[in-house]
């Protein structure tokens, strides 16, 4: 089994059918579960939480929402425009000012950040 991972190829990409259905169900489910809120935490005890961050193939962004209060602007990108519109509607009705979203493939990101997350939910064999 190979997990070799290269940005901006379509096959390497993960496909969730982003829509207003799925991102709800994905939304309902952290709620219920406290998931992204958890996983939040474990994250701000390996990141300094200060100054820019970036998530790279955010999807809907529900752990940037999370983490958006420990940092000065957190920088959302994912290719796909609905997961995007669904996150900037949810900041918005949470109050959060400090989310950009940027609609391109991560491999077209240049400017630094000083902490970068890639959150996959799935297992490798997607890479296989």
């Amino acid at each position: 089994m190979s997990t070799e991972f290269r940005a901006g190829r379509e096959e390497d990409r993960m496909n969730i059918v982003w829509n207003e259905r799925t991102a709800r169900w994905f939304a309902d489910a952290s709620a219920y579960t406290g998931y992204h809120r958890r996983l939040a935490a474990v994250l701000l005890g390996l990141l300094p939480g200060r100054g820019t961050l970036a998530d790279m193939g955010c999807g809907t962004g529900l752990i940037d929402m999370e983490l958006a209060g420990h940092y000065d602007r957190v920088t959302c990108v994912d290719v796909n425009a609905e997961a995007l519109s669904f996150l900037h509607t949810a900041a918005a009705g949470r109050g959060i000012e400090n989310i950009e979203t940027r609609l391109c493939d991560a491999a077209e990101v240049t400017e630094t950040f000083d902490d970068v997350i890639a959150v996959f939910h799935g297992s490798p064999e997607a890479f296989a």
